[in-house]
């Protein structure tokens, strides 16, 4: 039986966060930090720029 396309797409949000919290383990707890204020900024930049068109 073949899942439905929401089903699909959360699971493999759920194995990328998996590989990723596996990937993060390899640095510091600054280093961690730094790489999450970063992708906060980053978000928040694409969230402007879709709001701007």
């Amino acid at each position: 039986m073949t899942k439905s396309i929401p089903e699909q797409v959360k699971h493999r949000r759920h194995i990328d966060q998996i590989r990723t919290a596996d990937h993060v383990k390899r640095f510091s707890g600054i280093e961690r930090l730094m790489m999450g204020l970063k992708l906060s900024a980053l978000a928040i930049r694409v969230a402007g720029e879709r709001k701007d068109g």
